[in-house]
C-alpha cells in the first residue's frame, strides 16, 4: 500500500491554485463592437475554466483536464497576448494588447504577477503565431 501511494504521489500535481486574467486592447478612434471576443481569449488562456456549480463526475474531469494542461503564470500571459494578437491583428484600429495575469498561490507567500502591453507592430517583429 505504502508504495502504491508513493508511486501516485510522484506523478500527482504538488499544488493547485486559482489565477484572474484581466485582458484589454487599445483602440485608435474607433469602439470594439465586440466585447466577448475578449472574454473567449482571457478564458481560452487558462488551464481550466471555473464553474460555481459541478457534479462529481464533471468535478473530476475538470481537474484532470486542468493537471494535464498545467500553465503557469507565463504560460497564461503568454497564451492571452498570442490570442489577443491572433484575434486583432487585422482590426486595423487596434495598436497594442494588453494582459495582466496573477496566480493566487495557494502553498507560497506570495502571489505570481506576469503583466504588460505588446504593440502590435513590435508583436508582428517576433514571428509568433
Amino acid at each position: 500500500m505504502k508504495t502504491k501511494l508513493r508511486n501516485s504521489l510522484e506523478i500527482a500535481p504538488t499544488h493547485m491554485q486559482r489565477a484572474r486574467v484581466s485582458v484589454a486592447v487599445k483602440v485608435e478612434g474607433k469602439n470594439l463592437s465586440n466585447i466577448e471576443e475578449l472574454l473567449d481569449v482571457a478564458y481560452a488562456s487558462l488551464s481550466g475554466r471555473v464553474y460555481s456549480a459541478l457534479k462529481r463526475a464533471d468535478e473530476g474531469f475538470l481537474i484532470y483536464s486542468s493537471i494535464t494542461n498545467t500553465r503557469f503564470v507565463e504560460n497564461i500571459y503568454r497564451a492571452a497576448v498570442i490570442g489577443l494578437y491572433t484575434r486583432f491583428k487585422n482590426f486595423s484600429a487596434v495598436s497594442s494588447v494588453y494582459a495582466n495575469v496573477r496566480s493566487f498561490e495557494s502553498i507560497h507567500g506570495y502571489n505570481a504577477i506576469a503583466s504588460g502591453w505588446i504593440d502590435i507592430k513590435s508583436f508582428e517583429k517576433l514571428n509568433v503565431h
